[in-house]
């Protein structure tokens, strides 16, 4: 029969994998965006105040933690071309900085959160985490385990709120930008040119969405293991050890 201790430290492994699974979901896809639409603007000619829009030309860039893709789409095309740039080979050393900063805390809590996992399957099984307790100590090993926990838990949330400074990082690397993303992380402007208007879009895409998710369930993870305390071993070394 499965103890407890057991099941939630089963729960505590599903918590880790999901967070493992999120931060490697992150490093995949796209964090942010900025489109930019042409269309022409035609009124009815009833003299209604219904506006016709048809798109002529398009350019949308989507930022991911390695680069930006560029895709550019005019009116007689068919499909749109696309075009990849690494941050290095760009004229924008902030943003560079900005999303180096969240991969790299991305790429921790992925790490510890793997490590974590692991501590927590293995520790299901009554002999290796009774060998580790008598190696470490009961409160050692479990102040270590907390502190991983932890570090998973502070490492997502830095990447996440980290990345809002793109604002800033945007506005650093271009001092005569008055629109657009240096001046909020998320929103949208249309401007009217005659017949012609353009719609500018800009906010967070999927990646930094799912690095949110994360957090709560790092949350999570970290309450189990902190009330999920160590049986007493079944030893006569431990018989003096008191439960955590």
């Amino acid at each position: 029969m499965v103890s407890s201790y057991q099941k939630k430290n089963l729960c505590g492994v599903a918590l880790a994998a999901v967070v493992f699974g999120l931060t490697i979901a992150c490093l995949g896809t796209s964090w942010y965006s900025w489109n930019t639409t042409f269309n022409s603007v035609t009124t009815s000619a009833s003299g209604s105040s219904a506006v016709t829009y048809q798109q002529l030309n398009s350019s949308k860039m989507f930022y991911d933690l390695d680069g930006i893709r560029t895709e550019i789409k005019r009116t007689n095309d068919a499909i749109a071309t696309t075009t990849r740039t690494e941050y290095s080979r760009t004229a924008m050393p902030k943003v560079y900085a900005t999303v180096k900063l969240a991969q790299a805390f991305v790429l921790i809590g992925l790490i510890l959160a793997f490590v974590v996992a692991t501590l927590l399957l293995v520790f299901v099984f009554d002999p290796i985490r009774n060998k580790v307790i008598f190696s470490f100590g009961m409160s050692l090993t479990r102040f270590i385990l907390l502190a991983l926990v932890l570090l998973t838990l502070a490492s997502v949330i830095i990447a996440f709120l980290g990345f809002v400074g793109l604002t800033n990082a945007f506005k650093a690397d271009n001092q005569d930008c008055n629109d657009g993303p240096c001046r909020t992380f998320s929103s949208s402007v249309t401007s009217p040119f005659g017949t012609t208007s353009r719609l500018e879009e800009w906010g967070p895409q999927a990646g930094w969405y799912v690095v949110l998710s994360s957090i709560p369930v790092a949350l999570v993870l970290l309450v189990v293991v902190f009330i999920n305390k160590f049986p007493l071993p079944i030893d006569s070394e431990a018989s003096s050890g008191e439960a955590l």
